[in-house]
């Protein structure tokens, strides 16, 4: 019996399963103070949450490490509209290389994308060097005009 490149196509997203329910990752809530929001949605700019993901080296990582002593796992850069939103990081991480690091580390960092306005116009709160082991429920960050 042929196999259709759906049903080969099914069994491939299938085998995938287990290796995305074991990839880790971070939930973020981004909240805008209501000013904030309305601010960059009048002025058409967008916001970007970017996410690094990186470790410590594992004894007997084959990777080198850069001038900080850490392996970089990847940048995940989302672009989203100036609105409360709940959204989810570490996607690439499927496909990095953590037998090299000790325990992923994620820091995030959130600012207006710069489309419309050349200068980073939001503070918001970063979400502090974290061991994705450690970080369970969504992860807050509000964010503000800058003054």
């Amino acid at each position: 019996m042929p196999v259709t490149r759906l049903a080969l196509a099914a069994t491939l997203c299938l085998a995938a399963l287990p290796a995305l329910a074991d990839t880790p990752r971070v939930t973020l809530r981004i909240t805008f103070d209501p000013a904030a929001a309305k601010a960059l949605a009048d002025m058409g700019e967008m916001v970007t949450v970017s996410s690094h993901f990186y470790g410590f080296p594992k004894a007997g990582a084959t990777m080198k490490p850069d001038e900080m002593g850490m392996i970089t796992l990847g940048i995940e850069d989302i672009t989203i509209h100036p609105a409360d939103a709940t959204l989810e990081a570490g996607g690439l991480l499927m496909s990095a290389p953590l037998d090299q690091v000790e325990e992923p580390l994620v820091n995030v960092n959130v600012y207006s994308a710069r489309f419309v306005n050349e200068n980073n116009l939001l503070d918001c709160n970063l979400l502090p060097e974290e061991s994705l082991a450690k970080l369970t429920g969504p992860q807050d960050i509000i964010c503000k005009l800058l003054p």
